[in-house]
């Protein structure tokens, strides 16, 4: 019934040590999203990450994140997500919980096929 139009990603604290994830630090990733049809209607914004170089295979994108939106027609909202040090990680072959150092993609938009990115890195 309407259409929706998603901004590029922006990140406040695109680069964050492992040692502060893990003392509770977060990266903060938004979008803009606005309702450019004539109705109000609602959107569910999703947040996908994906890690192309962890140390075992890693889905392509996994759903961290998302959030439910109505907008009025015209109407634009900043949608913030955070990812944390519980949101980044795996579950090695020995059960032990791992995030690893490195670049991580993050993508927001309406599905899991988005190419509306942003890069992050752990270091």
């Amino acid at each position: 019934y309407t259409t929706f139009c998603y901004s590029a990603p922006a990140c406040k604290n695109p680069a964050i040590p492992l040692a502060d994830l893990k003392a509770g630090k977060a990266f903060s990733v938004s979008v803009n999203l606005k309702n450019t049809g004539n109705v109000t209607a609602s959107e569910t914004v999703q947040l996908y990450i994906r890690d192309k170089v962890a140390a075992i295979m890693r889905p392509i994108r996994e759903l961290k994140a998302f959030k439910r939106v109505t907008l009025a027609a015209g109407e634009s909202k900043n949608v913030e997500f955070e990812l944390s040090y519980g949101d980044l990680g795996y579950y090695d072959e020995r059960g032990e919980y791992t995030v690893e150092k490195g670049k991580t993609e993050v993508f927001i938009g309406e599905n899991c096929l988005t190419e509306n990115g942003i890069t992050v890195e752990i270091i």
